[in-house]
């Protein structure tokens, strides 16, 4: 438990010199229309770097989304919103972790695993990042849904279409990284 906790703080701490920047800043949410697919994965990259570091702590942040991304001027994204970030280590390795409750997160870039309230590790988020991402290349998420139920049975129960169908100009390769991060098993 203290690892866990002083894991925690490290990850906090490590992004607690950004704070001073975000009242000047804006939610990727804000501007999730008109990047090119270059400008797109440059971004995402820098997501996967904070994000590394804290799946390399052992912490998982189980709420990605757009809004808990800010990007600074400089281009750099800041991953925010760590209240239902939890520790991964348990007695079957850093990777994996009991359930975490049922329904906690934003359904629409929840991964299938977190919906179900199973165990959970890294490639929770690499699902939201995967959802993130989808939305960055299309202008939409994957499962869209009218309601939370139509979102949750399109992550339980849905393949996405490719990225490439909804949106000019994705490669293939960008198309088979999406859709890989989306699997529902990886």
């Amino acid at each position: 438990q203290r690892a866990a906790e002083d894991a925690f703080r490290r990850a906090c701490r490590r992004f607690a010199d950004d704070i001073e920047h975000i009242v000047n800043q804006m939610p990727l949410g804000l501007h999730i229309h008109g990047y090119d697919a270059a400008h797109i994965l440059t971004l995402v990259r820098r997501i996967c770097i904070p994000l590394s570091y804290m799946h390399g702590e052992g912490m998982v942040h189980l709420d990605l989304k757009p809004d808990n991304v800010l990007v600074r001027e400089s281009g750099m994204p800041v991953i925010l919103d760590f209240g239902l970030a939890s520790s991964v280590r348990s007695q079957f390795g850093r990777d994996d972790i009991a359930a975490v409750s049922y329904g906690a997160g934003t359904v629409r870039y929840m991964a299938p695993e977190q919906i179900n309230g199973e165990l959970i590790d890294a490639r929770t988020d690499i699902y939201a990042l995967g959802c993130i991402l989808f939305q960055l290349l299309t202008g939409r998420v994957p499962f869209p849904g009218r309601t939370s139920a139509e979102a949750i049975f399109g992550h339980l129960s849905v393949n996405p279409v490719r990225p490439s169908s909804l949106a000019a100009g994705i490669p293939a390769a960008l198309d088979d990284l999406v859709l890989r991060m989306l699997e529902k098993q990886p």
